[in-house]
């Protein structure tokens, strides 16, 4: 067998790292996307990067890549800063590598710089994309469209079980400073990676099931990286959300993107305690609203009430002073009728004692009996008038006891002593039997005092 001449494999590797050098000497801007990156114990970034066809699914290049520690501190900070994301799989970048071969670990890219912009680029055209379609299919305002509840209180809510956000959620809820009580239906989903999508998804079919027994969805995520925010940037999402027949409320946790979810939900905040402190307000504000009516009722009541009174109050014055003046002007009358009745009969008496004294001596029984007449006449003027003056009397006296018995009569309280209440619910009389609500608390107000009252059975 005739002698080879051969090489080592560590020699061909080296022939081929300088080959590589000499051919490939600079750094080169390239633009891929981030299959794997994971940060290792001595602070090395390690990436795959990978390129896909025009479609998105079939890979059609791969590379190892390295961001060496002290380079990745700096650019990690300029990528964050600038993006509100951490260098993390499933992210477009640009970045400026050298081609390395290593002798033992063989082909690589170095990454020296990365360009923040091209991400961000990639994500917003991406996000406007989707929102320029649902904009086109006329879908993207149907959510937005429903009417939030006054009352919202039966929640659903799509959140990872585990996640802080749903716990900080849960405690705003739970420890509201007006103690208003919500009832939270919790339906689990994956809040980050490719899960997201079809997780969420299927939580919104199975509260659909259930669509009676909710007010609001809430659909929260707390913490996490930015880049996790990806999957509420999917077209599937949106339109599913945009048909929903429930206004959906949207907290994922982030300060400075605003999500595809975000453009279609009803309410959009930016973390789950905001969206906790939505609702709270919400039902809050309902609340002092009803209280406002309630007061304003019942002010308007009591004010009623007061001026009734005070009218009646009035009648009954008016009353005495006008029956008092009559009988004063009718006793006057009266006086001055007999002041006058006497001044006459005493004129009359004299003019007939003279008439008396001058035909005395001719006229004697003549003048007894004329004297006679006249005095049967004036007892009984005078008994006639004392029997008239007595029956306007007694006619006014009478006028005046069936006056006061009316304003007796038409007095609220007196009126209840005979057996009448008023049921009232929230401090509005109730009027008709159609009011009344099974299992209603109501308030029973007597002549002596209130009674509180529960409707168990419509009779």
């Amino acid at each position: 067998m005739s002698e080879r001449e051969t090489i080592s494999l560590q020699e061909l590797n080296l022939m081929v790292q300088f080959a590589i050098r000499r051919q490939l000497p600079d750094s080169y801007w390239i633009t891929a996307e981030l299959n794997e990156a994971r940060v290792g114990s001595g602070g090395h970034c390690y990436i795959e990067f990978i390129e896909k066809n025009e479609k998105g699914n079939i890979p059609v290049a791969k590379a190892r890549g390295n961001i060496w520690a002290n380079n990745y501190r700096i650019l990690s900070r300029k990528f964050e800063e600038q993006t509100g994301m951490t260098i993390s799989a499933g992210l477009k970048v640009m970045v400026n590598v050298t081609v390395e071969f290593h002798e033992l670990y063989g082909y690589s890219l170095n990454v020296i710089d990365i360009d923040p912009s091209y991400t961000l680029g990639d994500l917003f055209m991406k996000r406007q994309e989707i929102i320029r379609r649902l904009e086109e299919e006329g879908v993207i305002d149907m959510n937005r469209e429903l009417d939030f509840p006054l009352v919202p209180q039966r929640v659903a809510v799509i959140s990872s079980p585990t996640a802080a956000g749903y716990g900080d959620f849960r405690n705003q809820i739970e420890n509201n400073p007006y103690n208003i009580k919500f009832d939270l239906t919790l339906f689990p989903a994956v809040m980050q990676g490719e899960q997201v999508e079809k997780s969420i998804i299927a939580a919104l079919d199975a509260i659909y099931e259930r669509a009676d027994n909710f007010d609001v969805v809430v659909i929260i995520r707390g913490g996490g990286a930015n880049s996790d925010l990806t999957g509420f940037d999917s077209y599937n999402l949106a339109f599913h959300c945009t048909q929903f027949p429930l206004p959906i409320v949207s907290g994922i946790g982030h300060e400075r993107d605003r999500t595809v979810l975000d453009a279609v939900a009803n309410v959009s905040v930016k973390t789950p305690t905001a969206a906790a402190q939505y609702l709270i307000t919400a039902a809050h504000d309902f609340a002092e609203e009803i209280k406002a009516y309630a007061v304003g009722i019942q002010t308007g009541a009591l004010q009623k009430l007061s001026s009734e009174k005070l009218w009646q109050l009035g009648l009954v014055s008016s009353f005495n002073k006008a029956a008092s003046g009559f009988l004063h002007a009718e006793k006057m009358a009266v006086s001055s009728l007999a002041s006058d009745l006497k001044n006459s009969v005493a004129l009359r008496i004299s003019t007939e004692k003279g008439r008396i004294v001058q035909f005395d001596s001719n006229l004697p029984l003549l003048v007894r009996n004329v004297t006679d007449r006249q005095r049967n006449t004036v007892e009984n003027s005078v008994n006639r008038l004392n029997f008239a003056v007595n029956g306007i009397v007694r006619e006014e006296k009478h006028r005046l006891d069936i006056y006061g018995q009316v304003t007796r009569n038409t007095d609220p309280k007196r009126i209840m002593e005979r057996g009448f209440v008023i049921l009232r619910h929230n401090g509005k009389a109730l009027r008709r039997k159609g009011e009344l609500v099974s299992g209603g608390h109501y308030n029973l107000e007597t002549s002596d005092g209130n009674i509180n009252v529960t409707i168990n059975e419509d009779k």
